[in-house]
This record gives C-alpha cells, structure tokens and sequence, in this order.
C-alpha cells in the first residue's frame, strides 16, 4: 500500500525505515451506516484501503492506549515503548491490505506490538553486555536470595567476566532485566512455561559454574 496522506515520518530506531507520525490534527471519519454511531474498525480499515489515509489516524487515537499497555507490560524504559508504539502502527498501516478480515484489526494489531516487543527484548538478550541490569525488578517465583544471586550473576554476565550459551544468556536476561515469569519467558523463547522454568535452572546453574561458584 502506498504511504500517502497527512502522517510524517519520526524518528525512530527501528530497522524497518522510518515510523510515521499518526497523532495529527481530528479530522471527520468515515462513517457509512448513516447515523451517529462511531464508524467500526472494519470501516476504518476499509476507508484507508479505498484512499481515505486520514481513516487511519481514527484506528490510531482509538487503540494507542491498548497498545501502549500491551507494549508496556513487556518494556518498561518510556522513550523504547513510544518507539515501538509508533513502529506498531507504521508495521500495521504497510501491512493493512494483508488483513483479510477487517473486523479482526484490533487482535492483529495487538499480537504484531506485542511481537515487536518481545523482538526488542530477544535482541537486547543477545547483547548482554550492553543491558543495564535494574535492581529493583525482581523474577517470578524466586526468593529474595535467589534474586539477589541472580542479579550478581546477572551482572557478571553483563560485565564480560563470564560467558553463556546464548540461549542461557537471553533466559537470564529476560528473567533479570524485563523481570519475566514463567509465562512471560516461554512466549519469548517459544517453549512452554514448564520448559521455561527448566531452561532458567539450567541457565543459572551454569551461570554459576562460569563464575566458579560452587554449590553451598
């Protein structure tokens, strides 16, 4: 689809291009049932199909706010979560003639922020050295002591003074950093949120061996 109509482009970090800047002036939206209902997200959709670009900054006010907690709930530094807002309806404004049914937009876009999210967490994952691990979150289903261990392993992983696998390195990371659960982890790493559990044992226990620590 091409992108024509009132959107700018604004900076962004992104790797897909440039995000568009939806939050322009109101305008009126399109409307085709003929009374003062709202227009639904299937006409909206349709509208910006059939040219009407201005029907997207609707789509837009109307799901920021749902995209931004959903973004939020895996992202927690501000300015990164503005980032991928605007990345998740720039994705979804190219990608809107791929929607076969329009009335599913609200899901679709969701699932893609979400999915953008979690791919900026599996990166920062990888890059370990460049996280600044927060002290003050805290993992799912652990004791104080087994999160402040996992905050000193955490930071020695990040400091380079030891080394993981990668897989072992992107568990600890999403459990210390963006604070995961269980659930939350197993999405990200696309296994189930027993294996999840197992996964992160098995990480911090050779985390531990890196570090020469042994078993008290």
């Amino acid at each position: 689809m091409a992108i024509a109509g009132p959107f700018s482009a604004a900076s962004s970090g992104s790797k897909r291009g440039a995000a568009l800047d939806f939050s322009g002036s109101a305008i009126a939206a399109p409307n085709n049932t003929g009374g003062n209902e709202p227009p639904s997200d299937a006409e909206l959709v349709a509208g910006v199909l059939s040219g009407n670009t201005y029907a997207f900054q609707h789509l837009y006010r109307r799901h920021e706010q749902s995209v931004r907690l959903s973004i939020g709930s895996i992202v927690r530094d501000r300015s990164t979560q503005e980032d991928l807002v605007q990345d998740a309806f720039t994705l979804a404004f190219r990608r809107l003639s791929t929607l076969r049914d329009h009335s599913l937009f609200r899901p679709w876009l969701a699932r893609s922020a979400r999915n953008l999210a979690l791919d900026h967490v599996r990166s920062c994952a990888r890059r370990p050295n460049q996280v600044a691990f927060d002290p003050e979150l805290q993992s799912a289903d652990a004791s104080p002591d087994e999160v402040a261990e996992l905050h000193d392993l955490a930071a020695r992983l990040a400091n380079g003074v030891v080394r993981l696998a990668r897989r072992d390195a992107v568990a600890i990371t999403l459990t210390v950093q963006f604070g995961m659960g269980p659930s939350e982890l197993a999405e990200a790493l696309g296994v189930t949120p027993n294996n999840a559990k197992v996964i992160l044992h098995r990480a911090r226990k050779h985390l531990r061996e890196a570090a020469g620590i042994t078993e008290s």
